[in-house]
């Protein structure tokens, strides 16, 4: 009997390979991580960070002032040695968290790890049925019409995309011939499926060098799996003259997948925390996650919305770091908005992540487009761009329309990959308040759009480039050490264009309110860099300024004004 199943279980194995997928057993595996009490300086130093931080990485932190600290330390080989064994295969370790990410068939043999000296936790991230080896077959993509590679990049010829992409103002940057050269772009996401054959990628693939790294089943390969990145990357990174154009085609881009489109646990978190080190050690410029948690599957609790403070999460905590490395996260919001959950996800609630909503095109909030505010009560999403009927590259090779914030995030990725090239010297902090101040609801903002669509022509102007100046005084205290005072502008005549005053603060957050002038906008929570919009100033205008401290902040903050008018 024994014998008769096994001739038909071997029978059904090469009757059903046909190129699909081989016949393997399945067994199924439980995740843990591992974190430690320490990095045991011992065996640990910062000569072991350079191992793994590539010039670019080491570049970027020269260029924005960051030193190595204990987050570049690597996890003490000693302690990952000690928990490995026949019955523990550790996946990866995570130098940030200073742990960890362990594979077992037993949960006992992960539990015990928690009598060892130097454990601190050993917690469940979910379980997973894991087969043998895939074959998965590669279809024949349906190219469409141009020669991507061989056609410069043009404003005119964005195709089916141009609605998307001047909803942004970014054509006015791609006309001063910025399109992401130089940036590179980190997309972390389910799977890129067809990007290695599809012809939209092709100048990628021929002028550029794609790299890519699967977090899920570690076997190297992100183009047979899940289409949802390929979706993404698109958004960005596609270049079919005439037909379609991402936001930033000419950026690098590196894959990685770390979501597994077949289940929802906190592995995924932490394998994004671990791509998000990885994009680290590579210099990497900017992190597209179209990706967010809330729930899980059965029996992982959720988080709670009190977990949404931007700090709690195992990803906000990743989130956190990556902004402090130089890097600019830009996280999709989340599609709850008319569910159960309604809240943004997790890491969107970090206050350094770029969180992206979702419009229509007649500039509507999407029905599905996450909410804020954070658990802490800060004012989430902070932007928003096209994510209802956005343009996206299909598997067959032409276009098609889908609705999510998954594509309207990296639509700001882009336009801030551009801004980046225009603006070397900023960063992600800056480049994300030039985001919002520049943005069509800045005055207005709510919990469903942030402070609306940015315009990349006027972040530019923020970012300081470009400014034609007229003479203009600034009456009252250049330095402003007092909590209220007076300020009057002169101009030589009406303004009819606008006017920005750049506000300065050598403290970090500051308020800023202004008086005496109908249609202000007054600044919410800032960093160091703030700008007012002001538009049809007369050849005299008096502003009364308050400023207050945030929270502890004491009152006399010192601050500096200047006046710049941008080339009509």
């Amino acid at each position: 009997m024994v014998k008769r199943l096994f001739i038909v279980f071997l029978f059904l194995c090469i009757f059903l390979n046909i190129g699909e997928v081989k016949c393997q057993p399945t067994a199924e595996y439980h995740h843990y991580l591992v974190l430690f009490k320490d990095k045991g300086l011992r065996y640990t130093s910062f000569r072991d960070s350079l191992k793994f931080l590539t010039p670019e990485a080491l570049d970027r932190r020269k260029r924005f002032h960051i030193g190595l600290d204990s987050f570049d330390l690597p996890v003490t080989k000693a302690y990952l040695d000690n928990i490995r064994s026949a019955d523990v295969r550790v996946l990866y370790a995570t130098r940030w968290l200073n742990g960890a990410v362990i594979r077992v068939k037993n949960h006992d043999a992960a539990r015990i790890l928690r009598i060892k000296f130097f454990v601190d936790q050993v917690t469940y991230l979910g379980s997973a049925k894991i087969s043998g080896d895939r074959q998965l077959r590669i279809e024949d993509p349906d190219e469409l019409n141009s020669d991507p590679a061989s056609v410069p990049f043009d404003v005119n010829a964005y195709g089916q995309a141009a609605d998307q992409l001047k909803m942004t103002a970014i054509d006015k940057i791609h006309a001063s011939g910025y399109w992401g050269e130089g940036i590179r772009v980190a997309v972390l996401d389910a799977g890129f499926r067809k990007v290695n054959s599809l012809s939209a990628f092709k100048h990628l693939r021929t002028e550029k060098e794609i790299r890519v790294w699967d977090l899920v089943d570690f076997d190297g390969e992100v183009y047979t799996d899940d289409a949802h990145g390929m979706h993404v990357l698109g958004c960005m990174a596609a270049w079919a003259p005439k037909e379609y154009s991402g936001s930033a085609p000419a950026a690098e881009y590196f894959l990685f997948r770390t979501e597994n489109s077949a289940t929802e646990t906190l592995l995924e978190e932490l394998n994004w925390v671990r791509a998000a080190e990885i994009a680290d050690s590579l210099g990497i410029d900017i992190i597209n996650s179209s990706l967010g948690y809330t729930t899980f599957d059965e029996p992982l609790p959720p988080h709670s919305r009190d977990d949404l403070d931007g700090q709690t999460t195992y990803i906000a905590k990743a989130a956190q770091i990556a902004v402090s490395r130089g890097i600019l996260v830009v996280n999709s919001a989340g599609n709850d908005g008319n569910k159960s959950w309604r809240k943004l996800n997790s890491p969107a609630d970090v206050e350094e992540v770029v969180s992206v909503g979702s419009v229509d095109a007649k500039l509507n909030p999407s029905p599905f487009t996450s909410s804020g505010p954070t658990a802490d009560g800060r004012m989430k999403p902070d932007v928003c761009a096209l994510g209802s009927s956005t343009v996206l590259i299909a598997t067959y090779g032409g276009v098609y329309r889908s609705n999510g914030t998954s594509y309207s995030t990296p639509i700001i990725a882009g336009v801030g990959a551009c801004l980046m090239e225009k603006h070397p010297e900023v960063t992600p902090i800056e480049l994300r308040l030039a985001l919002i101040f520049s943005s069509s609801r800045f005055s207005n903002p709510d919990t469903l759009l942030g402070s609306g669509i940015p315009n990349a022509y006027f972040a530019s102007l923020a970012l300081g480039a470009d400014l034609g100046r007229e003479s203009a005084v600034v009456e009252s205290p250049k330095n402003i050490n007092c909590p209220d005072c007076n300020l009057s502008i002169y101009s030589p005549s009406e303004v009819k264009h606008p006017l920005y005053l750049s506000i300065y603060s050598c403290r970090k957050f500051i308020f800023f309110k202004y008086y005496k002038y109908e249609g202000s906008q007054y600044f919410r929570r800032m960093g160091n860099l703030a700008r007012l919009t002001l538009n049809n100033i007369d050849n005299s205008r008096d502003i009364r300024l308050k400023a207050g401290p945030h929270k502890k902040i004491k009152p006399r903050a010192k601050a500096w004004l200047d006046m710049e008018f941008p080339a009509q």
